[in-house]
């Protein structure tokens, strides 16, 4: 891999849950796929890795297939929801002053699709998606490889308490949007950065740790 020359410093943005909404859009493809699961039950496999955790639910044959199908539906709603309020605005404000890169559980096809359908694919260095690899500590290495940079140049924007371990596991710092996935007392052993109610608390609270 090419090694870039970076000044800057390096947000890490999750997709689902922090870019668009998608938890609703999603959950339903679990009985599509014969999946039987709660919302709860569901929300409870982000708490890890969420390829891992749905791995264990079944045979690698039935996960690659299912895995097929559920990307599928994927595809083509997601092109159908649009870009959490004030999103767009806080991406562009924070493009002039940071270089961003997308790290995500979904494969890269719908995330590229989305931000150019949107007109965000431009702000965005990379995407670092699911057929990257299906760990995010694993794809942070890469980005720090790549980069040329260590965590302390770097923060993750996300909404799982999964992403804020494996983010930590490389010594990154989290800040957890509150309209994602996973609502704040789940955090209470993982505890990030910061939290945030809105993209203006977001793009303040990013500036604010790299000042």
């Amino acid at each position: 891999m090419t090694k870039v020359k970076n000044n800057k410093k390096l947000i890490l943005f999750d997709f689902d849950g922090v870019i668009v909404d998608t938890f609703d859009m999603i959950y339903p493809y679990n009985a599509k796929v014969d999946i039987k699961i709660s919302r709860e039950e569901y929300k409870d496999k982000f708490m890890g890795n969420i390829h891992e955790s749905v791995k264990k639910m079944m045979s690698p044959k039935e996960y690659q297939t299912r895995q097929k199908k559920w990307m599928e539906m994927y595809s083509k709603d997601v092109l159908r929801k649009g870009v959490v309020p004030g999103m767009s605005q806080a991406i562009k404000n924070l493009a002039k002053r940071y270089t961003m890169v997308m790290i995500s559980s979904t494969i890269n096809s719908p995330i590229h699709a989305y931000l150019e359908l949107h007109k965000l694919h431009h702000f965005f260095d990379t995407v670092y998606g699911a057929d990257v690899h299906i760990n995010k500590g694993k794809k942070i290495e890469m980005i720090f490889k790549k980069y040329n940079t260590t965590s302390n140049d770097c923060i993750f924007i996300t909404d799982t308490v999964g992403d804020v371990l494996e983010a930590s596991s490389k010594k990154i710092k989290s800040i957890v949007v509150t309209w994602g996935f996973h609502e704040k007392e789940r955090f209470t052993k993982t505890p990030p950065l910061a939290f945030v109610d809105n993209t203006k608390q977001l793009v303040k609270e990013i500036d604010k740790h790299f000042k």
